[in-house]
């Protein structure tokens, strides 16, 4: 096999034929550190994590009748439950309220 090594000296390719001008040095298969380059990779924690959050904050009906919300039910929401903000306050929490549910439909949907 010949390797391609990045900066640091540490085999970043393999490959079956030699390729000129960066993966020139031949290693036998069973080379230590052919070996380590290609055994599993540990999964990323935060990857793991983010799949069991993910999993974890399904949508209940409740929330899906927020996120399908258009502009105007989400003004009344907004003046409905932020009593002590003003009227202009009022409608920019709405409008930031329904932007957020657009962005976010396809992705709660999808679960």
């Amino acid at each position: 096999m010949f390797c391609e090594r990045d900066g640091g000296g540490f085999i970043k390719g393999l490959y079956a034929k030699r390729q000129p001008g960066y993966a020139e040095e031949e290693l036998s298969e069973n080379h230590p550190e052919v070996l380590a380059f290609l055994a599993p990779k540990p999964a990323d924690p935060r990857v793991v994590a983010d799949e069991g959050e993910r999993a974890a904050c399904k949508a209940d009906a409740a929330l899906l009748i927020l996120i399908n919300q258009n502009r105007a039910e989400w003004a009344t929401w907004a003046n409905s439950n932020f009593p002590t903000l003003t009227a202009p306050e009022r409608a920019r929490i709405g409008v930031i309220c329904w932007m957020l549910a657009v962005a976010i439909r396809r992705l709660i949907r999808s679960f």
